[in-house]
């Protein structure tokens, strides 16, 4: 029988997590059930835009929460309206990165302290770096008197983001203000790394990053989990169907598509009808406009049932050439038992080597990749992968070794 252990966290999220339709919605979901199958006792707090829609009864019920708070923060969802509130916040607090200045806020730093006012907990878990904003001050990251010691979960080196958006801007004057705030994003993370009592990286490579800033930091790598299972067989055709599912607005994902669609996709249709791709993914996607008219393309946006999409493809597609952290679509993809063609930044954090995916960097290795690719070669990387990943990666392994970081602090 398992043992179990009263830890009390108070674990904070930047938003609200449900419905589960990104990579770090994912991340918490099956991690925060299993730490209360644990025996954790986890209190949520949700400091979310005032625009999310919110089920306090979901939350409870999925993951058997004590309890769960939800604090709304100062985040439009227009465009325009977003756009004038960075712009206001960039005048008040110029020194906090403007992706953070929404936490940072005063009205959501008092009511952040109204709330844990007379509670105590044993660890604070920062899910991601952005709500530590809510618990600074002049600078800052002060730990609550109610609070014992702080854990921070690093989902990417957030720094990294801003350097890669600055490098690649034409402008000069926005390259100059992402390269600013790519100072200012920096001198964050070391504020939160340096105050931190545990900091849990969900990549080795980023824990290599972290490091550098705190040689001497608790550093405990925690990949993230998902169930391995279940048994998703190919569907019996001849011709090929790829994948590729992601966060439609996240820059990154932007990026790489945009790449592939405009230099690679148009190539390999010209010489091959049996090959097919479906793009799907939530948030803004516009810049897909252009695109739809390609040969051989289905844009779904959002799908709900991730079983159903899995079951129709053969592989994902992962063309990625920035970001840092762990690829969701990774690990998801080889849960479903389907391997992926990537690029090796897109493997990041996954532990997977050439073997066990289909690799190419450059513009010309995809086309030679897609063009050659078989049926066959799908189905034998897809179970190599997916028994690889299933013992590191194990839902369940990864809370149980989350909570013991925490104990022993």
């Amino acid at each position: 029988m398992q043992k179990k252990n009263k830890i009390s966290l108070l674990w904070v999220v930047p938003k609200w997590t449900f419905p589960l339709h990104d990579g770090a919605r994912v991340a918490t979901d099956a991690l925060v059930k299993h730490l209360s199958g644990l025996g954790a006792q986890v209190d949520i707090l949700v400091l979310a835009p005032a625009c999310e829609k919110e089920c306090r009864q979901t939350m409870l019920e999925s993951w058997g929460i004590r309890s769960v708070t939800f604090l709304n923060r100062d985040a439009p969802k227009s465009k325009m309206m977003k756009f004038l509130k960075m712009a206001m916040r960039g005048i008040l607090y110029p020194l906090i990165p403007l992706t953070i200045s929404s936490f940072y806020h005063f009205s959501l730093r008092r009511r952040t302290q109204q709330f844990m006012r007379d509670k105590e907990w044993d660890v604070l878990v920062l899910d991601g770096l952005h709500n530590a904003g809510a618990f600074f001050r002049k600078g800052k990251l002060m730990k609550p008197p109610m609070i014992k010691q702080i854990c921070y979960r690093a989902h990417n080196c957030e720094p990294i983001l801003w350097q890669m958006a600055a490098r690649r801007e034409k402008r000069f004057f926005l390259s100059k203000i992402y390269s600013f705030q790519g100072l200012l994003m920096a001198k964050f993370e070391r504020e939160v790394v340096q105050k931190s009592d545990v900091i849990i990286p969900i990549s080795r490579e980023d824990a290599e990053d972290i490091k550098k800033l705190r040689p001497e930091a608790n550093i405990q790598v925690c990949f993230i989990g998902t169930q391995f299972d279940q048994s998703y067989p190919f569907i019996e055709r001849d011709e090929i169907k790829l994948l590729f599912l992601g966060k439609m607005s996240w820059a990154p994902n932007r990026e790489g598509m945009q790449w592939f669609l405009r230099d690679i996709w148009p190539t390999v249709v010209a010489y091959r009808d049996d090959i097919s791709l479906i793009i799907a993914g939530s948030g803004e996607h516009a810049w897909m406009n252009e695109f739809l008219p390609l040969k051989n393309i289905q844009f779904r946006g959002f799908v709900d049932c991730l079983d159903e999409l899995y079951t129709e493809c053969d592989g994902s597609i992962i063309p990625l050439l920035t970001g840092s952290g762990t690829r969701i679509k990774v690990i998801e993809s080889l849960r479903y038992q389907r391997p992926c063609l990537s690029t090796e930044l897109g493997m990041q954090g996954s532990t997977l080597s050439a073997e066990h995916y289909l690799k190419a960097n450059t513009t010309q290795e995809w086309i030679d990749l897609l063009l050659q690719v078989t049926r066959k070669d799908l189905m034998n990387l897809a179970l190599s992968g997916h028994r690889l990943l299933k013992n590191e990666f194990d839902d369940k392994h990864i809370a149980e070794k989350f909570l013991k970081s925490l104990v022993h602090l």
